[in-house]
């Protein structure tokens, strides 16, 4: 492989190519008209490169791993693993309780307390690469209006939602990267919780009356769903009318790809800690996870010089205080949380360890079962 260019994190980013195996030969055999190039049987057939393999996958179901007999790797404790899929938080909650589960994720915060004075239960839960935020399309007419944007990000009560939602898992996000990047700088955000400023914003607007508006949300998590409600209550105030729409994970995923949502929560992790990176994916014009089509030119021009910098050369610091001057002006969103991620699991399983760069990872194979 030859570059054009080279990027500082680079070698970092590139093991994201080996979490799998992709046979291009095999694929196309599995092509049908319909789908020329054989992504929806590749979708369920890409061979994982560790140490378990698939024995049984029902989508939106469950999902079997069983231990690999040709792993070249210390040979894992635990030789077969089931994931069940259950999108009720309290239903996963009470059967941690039980035992008829050994580890739970995405679990209402609100029950962690319950779960923290469980003898037989461990929360384990760290500081992630990951980031949200509350995504406004720049191709609805009301959100491109700048004091509409400036509006929704003073109307939305970020600290109340962080306290009576998250219950202390989690900070408030105040830049367009992750808390471990290198020149994130939150003085750059000016924006509070502010109904006054809010209204003021919106009076200054074209939609002074207001406007409806849908917001799209995942809903396999009950926390989401609490943070919409009370974003949508705080945003009737100054007079935006939202409707909560409730999607499966995989639709949501596909409208957000396709820049089709209104106003969602969307957000990201990242593999590498980097400006650069985070550029590249999230904020420029042709950027993959640039799900609601922010575009600037000047930001845009920055953006790809931080590509080719070093985390610390002053000139780069200096140039994305810059850019995170310019994004936060725009409200190219509005900065919503880092959230802590949380399993919480049975002490009968041992040997915890997790990836700071996945919201929800861990090291199966280093788990044993006592």
């Amino acid at each position: 492989m030859t570059l054009v260019d080279t990027v500082p994190w680079g070698v970092l980013a590139n093991y994201i190519s080996l979490l799998s195996i992709v046979d291009a030969d095999e694929i196309v055999k599995h092509a049908t008209a319909d789908d020329k190039f054989g992504a929806k049987w590749m979708e369920k057939n890409a061979t994982p490169s560790g140490p378990y393999k698939v024995e049984k996958w029902v989508s939106g179901e469950q999902m079997v791993m069983v231990a690999r007999s040709d792993w070249y790797g210390p040979k894992p404790d635990i030789q077969r693993i089931v994931f069940r899929v259950i999108p009720d938080a309290s239903v996963r909650f009470s059967l941690l309780k039980k035992g008829d589960v050994d580890m739970v994720s995405i679990i209402d915060f609100k029950d962690l307390d319950a779960l923290k004075s469980d003898p037989n239960i461990t929360v384990d839960s760290w500081i992630s690469n990951y980031w949200s935020h509350i995504g406004l399309n720049w191709s609805v007419p009301q959100f491109q209006d700048k004091n509409v944007r400036k509006a929704v990000a003073s109307a939305i009560p970020i600290d109340d939602i962080l306290k009576t939602v998250y219950y202390g898992f989690a900070v408030p996000a105040k830049t367009p990267f992750g808390s471990k990047v290198v020149g994130a700088d939150p003085s750059t955000w000016p924006y509070k919780f502010d109904l006054d400023t809010a209204k003021k914003y919106m009076s200054q607007s074209a939609f002074p009356t207001g406007f409806p508006i849908t917001f799209s949300i995942q809903n396999n998590d009950v926390n989401i769903e609490k943070t919409a409600q009370l974003i949508a209550e705080s945003l009737g105030k100054i007079g935006i009318k939202v409707n909560i729409e409730k999607q499966t994970a995989a639709q949501n995923s596909d409208a957000l790809v396709a820049k089709k949502l209104q106003m969602s929560i969307t957000d990201f992790t990242s593999f590498v800690p980097d400006a650069g990176y985070h550029a590249l994916w999230n904020h420029l014009p042709d950027s993959y996870a640039n799900y609601f089509g922010y575009a600037n030119p000047t930001q845009e021009k920055i953006g790809r010089q931080l590509l080719y910098m070093q985390a610390k050369d002053p000139k780069r610091i200096e140039l994305l205080k810059q850019y995170q001057t310019i994004m936060a002006d725009d409200v190219f969103s509005v900065y919503f949380a880092s959230v802590k991620s949380v399993i919480a699991h049975s002490k009968k399983v041992t040997g915890f360890a997790y990836y700071p760069d996945y919201p929800l990872g861990c090291r199966f194979d280093n788990l044993k079962m006592s």
